[in-house]
């Protein structure tokens, strides 16, 4: 219920002044209608106006340092410049209010309604602003560093160039709201809500947004370098040319996520579902992702030189040109992948699956392929030199003019393969199976044949100095 204004207060135009500062700030104004009052650079530091109506009160540059405002109404109120450091605010209404360079460092304001609010330059470091109310609020340019947000709502808010670093930010939700160069370095935001946020060239160092929610989110050349975003859930997420290296995503969500040209060095996403990423031409090298799930992601050129893709899913991955050298990938599903003029060297593909892949033109130099499945897959042309193809199954596969000097292929599975016109000098294929494979015009010197199934092979004008085709199985003459 509203109270009239203090007889004492009584009397004088429509927008007085009213009584001297001191008289303002020893009197109890609990619950006052103070609307007829014109506060403009008044000191009223202490003033006592909880749940007073101060709508539309012009209080432009007063001193209401600690004063108490709990539950007071400030709507629409013209409070540019006013210092309310260290007041009082908790469940105060400052909807509308004009804020511009007003400062509210380390006030007490939890439950603060800034709705529509219009303070571009206000300052509120270190306020406690838990489940204040912030909605379409424009804070451009505003100081909440080391302010507690906790499940503060501040959808669709302006808060460009904003300065949230150390901010605690757990449970807040800022959907559809504009960060755009803001800072948020070091953020505690657990639970926070970004979704379809804006966040371009923002600076999330060392943020902690572990099962953040940044749906559609943009993030372009955000810098988020050392953040937390495990279990985050960035579906959609554009993150073209941002900075993630040496980020936290285990778990985490990158559905149909666009990573154009982004750096991820060193960042860490195991069991990660990154299924449609695009990412061509990203950095990735050195990413710790075993289990991560990259179903039809778009990584062409990107680099993931170093790699740990453990038992990742990568099926349908188009990564031609990537880079691939010393990855580790076994037990890696690569069926169906693109993989032509990417280079592999070094990589280790231990049981990895490869079906149908197709790796034209590839450099696999000195890859490990044992046990590896390459069923179907298509190799012509590709640099298995000093290749670790141990048991592997490439029954069926391609790999015309294919280089395989020195390769390893004992006991490999070489049924129904192509292999014309490859190159296997020296190329060990001791107990390998070739039945009904074509190896014209192959070359063949100094090749080991020894327990080599040979059914139907074909050799016609195949290289075969130095070979020793009698312990082939079954065994043939020169």
């Amino acid at each position: 219920m509203r109270v009239p204004l203090p007889r004492w207060l009584q009397g004088g135009g429509p927008r007085r002044t009213g009584p001297d500062d001191a008289t303002l700030r020893d009197g109890d104004l609990t619950g006052a209608d103070l609307r007829p009052l014109d506060l403009t650079n008044r000191a009223l530091a202490g003033a006592r106006m909880a749940s007073a109506d101060l709508g539309g009160v012009r209080m432009g540059g007063a001193d209401l340092e600690g004063a108490v405002l709990t539950g007071a109404s400030l709507r629409a109120a013209d409070l540019a410049g006013t210092r309310l450091r260290e007041a009082h605010l908790g469940g105060a209404d400052m909807s509308r209010a004009a804020l511009r360079g007003a400062d509210l460092s380390w006030a007490n304001a939890p439950g603060l309604v800034l709705a529509w609010a219009h303070g571009p330059d206000a300052v509120l470091h270190g306020a406690r602003l838990m489940g204040a109310d912030g909605l379409q609020a424009a804070l451009r340019g505003a100081d909440l560093e080391e302010s507690d947000l906790t499940s503060a709502q501040f959808p669709n808010a302006d808060l460009v160039r904003a300065r949230l670093g150390g901010a605690d930010m757990r449970w807040a939700t800022l959907t559809g709201a504009d960060l755009t160069e803001a800072c948020l370095d070091e953020v505690r935001g657990e639970n926070i809500v970004l979704e379809g946020a804006t966040l371009d060239a923002a600076s999330l160092v060392g943020a902690d947004l572990r099962r953040g929610g940044l749906r559609r989110a943009t993030l372009r050349a955000a810098d988020a370098r050392r953040a937390d975003l495990t279990g985050a859930d960035a579906t959609g997420a554009d993150l073209s040319g941002a900075g993630l290296a040496d980020a936290l995503l285990d778990g985490a969500k990158l559905l149909q996520a666009d990573a154009t040209g982004a750096d991820l060095t060193g960042v860490r996403a195991e069991a990660a579902d990154m299924r449609r990423l695009v990412a061509p031409r990203a950095a990735l090298a050195a990413l710790r992702a075993p289990g991560v799930r990259l179903q039809g992601a778009q990584l062409q050129g990107a680099d993931l030189t170093g790699a740990d893709l453990r038992s990742a899913d990568l099926r349908e991955a188009d990564l031609r040109g990537a880079r691939l050298d010393g990855v580790i990938a076994r037990g890696a599903d690569l069926r169906g992948a693109r993989l032509e003029g990417a280079s592999l060297r070094g990589a280790d593909l231990l049981d990895a699956r490869l079906g149908g892949a197709v790796l034209t033109g590839a450099d696999l130099t000195e890859v490990v392929l044992e046990g590896a499945e390459l069923a179907e897959a298509m190799l012509d042309e590709a640099d298995l030199s000093r290749a670790d193809v141990t048991d592997a199954d490439l029954s069926n596969a391609r790999l015309q003019a294919a280089v395989l000097k020195g390769a390893d292929l004992t006991g490999a599975m070489l049924d129904n393969a192509t292999l014309c016109r490859a190159d296997l000098h020296l190329a060990d294929l001791t107990g390998a199976r070739l039945s009904h494979a074509d190896l014209s015009g192959a070359r063949l010197v100094f090749a080991r044949f020894s327990e080599t199934r040979v059914y139907s092979t074909r050799f016609e004008g195949a290289h075969l100095e130095g070979v020793d085709l009698a312990g082939c199985i079954p065994a043939l003459t020169m």
